[in-house]
């Protein structure tokens, strides 16, 4: 008789892990010693139903979101500044995506032809809550999803999962949930020499990124007697750091060797010359030729 509901439990379980995931994604990329940066974080989550919002922050909200970002930023680079900040929050009834984009300044040094790049603040983290147009954009675990998960407290019906197969006490997921944060990119603090490599010859370009990883995975499962309720909460991160080919890593520094302008005029002059000389060597060779060709 015990059978049909710990099958139910585990069919639910399986639906609650295979629900799609956002992937967040923290792209940045190096140019003259600035850093673009763009930011898509989101969480998918059914503990609390949202209503479809699309809000493009300004005036004193955006001027707040500014100001969280480059005192979380300045917190790892203390010269760090941004501009052209933009925030954007779209909502549906699971779903919270933030867009965030800005450029860091004041993060380089040039030494002859040799430019780094301070890219420690990559790992910054805004701790206090944001919210505009009464959606919170940040601290977007203790806002929906703990209550939630405090309302089953006292419930023996109730279970809880981290990363998908840990079960927990409601104090460990309330936790967990309290901390599930939009803006939190300590994740991304892994040494770059650890990040993956690749480089594209063609388009002159070198990319250093993280595969998505999960930051937060909570699951809950309530099997009341005439029913079984789930719900599910992800938040997953990846990250990409992109700039000019050939560049190398020292720690937290982006190093590029900076061409001079004399750089390609010499290189066409080279090849120019060596053009030059293989086309009187082979004009030599066909006058050879003909000079040593027997007469009939």
């Amino acid at each position: 008789m015990k059978i049909l509901p710990l099958l139910l439990l585990s069919l639910t379980m399986l639906s609650v892990i295979c629900q799609p995931v956002l992937a967040s994604k923290v792209s940045i990329e190096l140019q003259e010693g600035i850093a673009h940066v763009t930011i898509m974080s989101s969480i998918h989550q059914n503990f609390t139903i949202l209503q479809s919002r699309v809000i493009d922050l300004k005036g004193q909200d955006l001027n707040v979101a500014r100001d969280a970002l480059e005192k979380a930023i300045k917190a790892k680079s203390s010269d760090a500044t941004l501009s052209d900040v933009a925030v954007g929050i779209t909502t549906t009834q699971t779903e919270l995506n933030l867009t965030v984009s800005f450029n860091v300044h004041n993060i380089s040094s040039v030494s002859g032809n040799i430019m780094k790049v301070n890219c420690a603040w990559r790992s910054f983290s805004v701790p206090n809550d944001l919210a505009s147009q009464d959606v919170s954009y940040n601290l977007v675990g203790k806002t929906y999803v703990k209550p939630t998960v405090l309302s089953y407290a006292n419930s023996t019906w109730a279970r809880f999962y981290l990363n998908e197969t840990q079960s927990v006490f409601y104090q460990d997921a309330a936790n967990a949930a309290g901390n599930a944060t939009l803006l939190d990119f300590q994740a991304l603090s892994k040494p770059l020499t650890s990040w993956n490599r690749t480089v594209d010859l063609e388009n002159q370009k070198t990319r250093w990124f993280l595969p998505p990883a999960k930051t937060f995975d909570l699951a809950m499962t309530v099997q009341e007697p005439n029913q079984t309720r789930s719900y599910h909460s992800v938040i997953e991160i990846s990250s990409e750091i992109i700039g000019p080919s050939f560049l190398t890593i020292e720690g937290d520094i982006v190093v590029s060797s900076q061409s001079t302008t004399d750089e390609p005029l010499m290189l066409a002059i080279v090849i120019t010359v060596l053009a030059i000389t293989l086309g009187i060597y082979i004009y030599g060779r066909k006058i050879r030729r003909r000079e040593t060709r027997p007469r009939r």
